[in-house]
């Protein structure tokens, strides 16, 4: 490279000095060195010249094209030299990135066991979460049986004071016959007349006494006060039997006023 750099400061020497007339000195030997390691070829600078130029003035040209062509060269070789090689890329994505580098002052994390799927429990409640459960709602406790009876005769009364026919005639269970010996449609249809007929009713109860006849199935007597418009009837003894249904309701399967017969019967007010 040297070399090369001292050349072309020599060939710049001489070709001033021509320029100006001078004679050649050590730069024009080092030119005429460089041009006669040049071959001349026979359509070189030469042949290209015109006739009567001076081929003093041709050999600057051929140097330079060769001093020309080693820097291209030279240039070429140094940058193939540097460039970085090309990395592979199964290296680049075998080598893993770490986000987070090791700490070398701290303690390993041991990996938590695995377990099968079928095997996985649910982790054992804290003392905090157990006396924090909602407690189970408390089942309301079972009335004796004489007060399942009372509620139910009072609730009768009530919806046949009311004349609300529905609810009147759900008091009566399915097995309930009149006692007068008629169908129990043409019974309904004379309490839709005498208690939905009505503009008023008033029934009131006292002295109500309950009289067991079997787990499901009692005998009620109590004294009746009835009045509906102009009519009354004051403390007219009455007698109620009620079965328990699968419902837990107590209905009427017989009802009747005075001495009620020794076995169940139903009768009508």
């Amino acid at each position: 490279m040297e070399r090369i750099r001292y050349a072309i400061e020599k060939a710049r020497e001489a070709a001033n000095q021509r320029r100006l007339g001078q004679a050649p000195t050590e730069a024009g030997d080092a030119a005429a060195w460089a041009a006669s390691m040049t071959p001349k070829p026979s359509t070189g600078p030469e042949a290209l010249a015109p006739e009567g130029a001076d081929p003093r003035r041709r050999v600057p040209a051929v140097l330079l094209l060769g001093v020309g062509a080693l820097i291209a060269g030279w240039a070429l070789w140094s940058t193939q030299q540097s460039a970085p090689a090309p990395s592979s890329p199964s290296a680049t994505a075998a080598s893993p990135i770490l986000v987070n580098p090791p700490n070398p002052g701290a303690q390993p994390v041991p990996a938590a066991p695995l377990m099968a799927a079928g095997s996985m429990q649910a982790p054992p409640a804290s003392p905090m979460q157990a006396a924090t459960k909602a407690p189970e709602p408390l089942k309301a406790p079972e009335l004796p049986l004489a007060d399942q009876v009372a509620r139910a005769v009072e609730s009768w009364r009530q919806d046949w004071s009311a004349r609300n026919m529905m609810a009147y005639l759900d008091h009566y269970s399915e097995a309930f016959t009149p006692a007068d010996g008629v169908s129990r449609r043409d019974w309904i249809a004379s309490r839709y007349r005498n208690v939905g007929g009505r503009t008023s009713i008033e029934v009131q109860i006292k002295d109500l006494q309950v009289i067991t006849l079997g787990d499901d199935r009692v005998r009620v007597g109590f004294l009746q006060d009835y009045a509906a418009g102009s009519y009354r009837e004051i403390a007219q003894p009455k007698t109620l039997e009620l079965v328990r249904g699968p419902d837990d309701r107590w209905r009427i399967v017989g009802e009747w006023q005075g001495e009620p017969p020794a076995l169940a019967a139903s009768g009508n007010s």
